[in-house]
């Protein structure tokens, strides 16, 4: 004869009471995270100190400037990014070094090429100018043909 399981008042009682029992030990609308017994996690403070840190150190369009005009290097304008629309010529206060040439419409960056505890702020070059004028272009090709290719590799 089959058994059946079915559920009577007395079992009934049995799973209410384990519900209750169980949910008992579950955390209520706590309002922070130590009020779920979390130890381990940052705080808001320190989550909003590590985006704004990250943030800052993002490159931000500043704009068109002269040379002359560049701003001034300071931990407020770090990751400033800066159209420089007349041409020039690096000083010390690049990370590449003074005496490199630049045409207008160059971009330049404020880094921090210092460390945590003691910053130093320079300008970096993001884009310059390449010269390829030099290199040969499409019009100085000619066509070969296949034993003229297969000589170039064959030695004598």
């Amino acid at each position: 004869m089959a058994t059946h399981n079915y559920l009577n008042a007395a079992r009934t009682q049995e799973l209410i009471n384990e519900i209750k029992t169980r949910l008992s030990g579950k955390a209520d609308n706590a309002t922070t995270i130590s009020g779920y017994g979390i130890t381990d996690a940052y705080t808001k403070t320190e989550v909003d100190n590590k985006v704004d840190a990250a943030v800052s150190s993002v490159y931000r369009p500043a704009g068109s400037v002269a040379f002359a005009s560049l701003p001034t290097l300071t931990a407020a304008n770090a990751g400033k990014v800066v159209n420089v629309t007349d041409a020039f010529i690096t000083t010390a206060d690049f990370v590449e070094g003074a005496g490199k040439s630049y045409p207008a419409g160059t971009n330049v960056v404020i880094v921090d090429v210092g460390t945590e505890q003691n910053p130093s702020y320079k300008y970096d070059v993001l884009s310059g100018f390449v010269d390829l004028t030099a290199y040969a272009v499409e019009a100085d090709f000619v066509d070969i043909t296949a034993q003229e290719l297969a000589a170039m590799w064959t030695s004598t």
